[in-house]
């Protein structure tokens, strides 16, 4: 709760300090000329900061397997951080506790990655942040045996 104040109270300083400076370099152009970087760099943190706020509010994760791949992206946020992976690139699906967010941030903060690990060309990718245990190993059985029918049908 208390990050979520943070970050809404972040926005809107930021937001305000990108309106106070856009209108400064419009009024008097030539006083200050590298404001711009400053504005710019402010308005990116606005921006980012938004994108947060819409994505807790709004946000909803996707998963979805094809004849192509298995294909994961944010729907309802600024940006939509897609990872789209061939059917062969994918090691392993299963569903594990996420051990690499420190407890503290995952349990009282709410953030960390998903309960579902998908293991990619070395790499781990998290998935289903909102899952509880029994929904994540149930969904992550479910995708495991439509990736595996899928594989099964390339081989």
């Amino acid at each position: 709760m208390l990050l979520v104040l943070f970050v809404v109270l972040w926005s809107v300083m930021a937001w305000t300090m990108s309106v106070v400076l856009g209108y400064g370099l419009i009024s008097e152009p030539l006083r200050f000329p590298e404001m711009v970087l400053v504005l710019l760099t402010v308005l990116a943190a606005a921006v980012l900061s938004t994108s947060w706020i819409i994505w807790q509010l709004k946000g909803k994760e996707v998963l979805e397997i094809d004849h192509e791949g298995l294909h994961i992206w944010c729907e309802r946020s600024l940006f939509k951080h897609r990872l789209s992976l061939r059917l062969d690139e994918v090691e392993f699906i299963r569903a594990e506790e996420d051990r690499d967010t420190p407890w503290w941030i995952r349990r009282q903060l709410g953030i960390g990655g998903g309960d579902i690990v998908i293991g990619h060309n070395g790499r781990k990718r998290r998935w289903g942040i909102d899952l509880n245990e029994l929904q994540a190993a149930k969904s992550a059985e479910e995708i495991r045996r439509v990736w595996e029918k899928r594989t099964a049908v390339l081989n």
